[in-house]
């Protein structure tokens, strides 16, 4: 409620299979419109077993992550995006998305039009699923980034937000 209309990544801290089996049918209780504002990380082990229940949701991992990532530092100078970047969030480390031909704008255009937005998450090495939580990495965002941000510090970037120094 205190979002309307926002998007949401869902992080699934469980290692056991059931559970995204679980939260399969549970978010399968929301209403469509709901459920095409989620998004789900976690373990491939859990990911699969909730797919089996609720396939529409996006879903990723960290293999899903380094496999686009790697092909994209790879090959994407020459226009192409990798099979592995295409229809689905693209998650982008801030201290790799310099690597990434055309960051932030050309690849967030580039990302969006095969229907991949960009969110950018923590550094890449700080952990399994790190967020954008300090100010010392939101302000590493160039001027009017326009992709998503990936936090677990949501009162801090709503500060930035509402202090301007991000929109």
């Amino acid at each position: 409620d205190a979002f309307p209309g926002r998007a949401f990544l869902l992080d699934i801290k469980s290692a056991n299979p059931a559970d995204g089996a679980r939260l399969g049918r549970d978010l399968a209780q929301l209403p469509a419109g709901r459920r095409a504002l989620l998004t789900l990380f976690g373990r491939e082990n859990v990911l699969r077993e909730f797919r089996k229940s609720l396939s529409e949701v996006p879903a990723f991992s960290v293999r899903s992550i380094t496999s686009c990532l790697t092909r994209y530092i790879a090959y994407g100078w020459t226009g192409l995006i990798p099979s592995a970047c295409r229809n689905r969030p693209v998650y982008v480390p801030i201290n790799i998305a310099p690597l990434l031909w055309g960051w932030p704008s050309r690849l967030i255009d580039r990302m969006e039009g095969v229907g991949s937005p960009i969110v950018v998450v923590g550094r890449f090495g700080t952990g399994i699923a790190p967020g954008m939580d300090t100010v010392e990495d939101l302000s590493r965002l160039p001027p009017g980034y326009a992709g998503g941000i990936w936090t677990n510090n949501v009162s801090l970037v709503r500060s930035m937000i509402e202090e301007g120094v991000l929109h």
